[in-house]
């Protein structure tokens, strides 16, 4: 608020004085300095009032992107289907997607990572690849 402030009283000051004093050049160059520098300083003043934790944005969106990550390398390959509770799964491959299926109901459980097409492999999961 007080930028607001200080930057209104800026641009008045200017604004007056180059009503009053339009014949020295350097005054009018130092009165049009304080509208400008009055004008950054009330937007200043808007944007913390509009983003009052503006400092943290910046870092909120880095520790958002890190938390995505680690949840990506920590998901959890499915052992057994959400519907029928058969432990009969295989991974069907659809161009750059690879989806879990059940192999009783056909029912499709999510898509699986690089990493959980290697683990389904070693777990002996039927791999279908779609040509």
């Amino acid at each position: 608020m007080v930028c607001i402030i200080i930057g209104i009283i800026l641009i008045i000051i200017g604004g007056i004085g180059l009503t009053f004093v339009f014949w020295d050049p350097v005054m009018d160059f130092l009165l049009i300095a304080f509208i400008w520098i009055g004008i950054l300083i009330t937007m200043i003043g808007i944007d913390n009032i509009i983003y009052p934790n503006n400092e943290n944005i910046s870092e909120n969106i880095i520790e958002n992107q890190v938390n995505n990550e680690s949840e990506e390398e920590t998901s959890i390959m499915i052992d057994k289907c959400s519907k029928c509770e058969s432990e009969n799964l295989f991974v069907e491959i659809q161009g750059n997607r690879r989806g879990l299926y059940c192999g009783n109901c056909g029912k499709w459980q999510k898509w699986i990572t690089k990493e959980e097409l290697q683990v389904a492999k070693f777990k002996g999961l039927k791999i279908i690849e779609d040509k």
